[in-house]
């Protein structure tokens, strides 16, 4: 079922009205950061980005 492309005005309605992002800094009373390793993605994906 193929609808077809909607013109450029109908399809910035359909994209969400704020686009939003988070993060944070821990770091303890003697100012050390924690670090901390992603286990979600494999290093593929980075691979992936690098050679497209």
């Amino acid at each position: 079922m193929n609808q077809g492309w909607l013109p450029p005005t109908e399809y910035y309605a359909t994209l969400p009205a704020l686009i939003g992002s988070g993060g944070v800094l821990c770091r303890d009373a003697h100012g050390r950061v924690l670090l901390v390793e992603t286990s979600y993605q494999t290093d593929d994906v980075y691979e992936t980005l690098v050679v497209r």
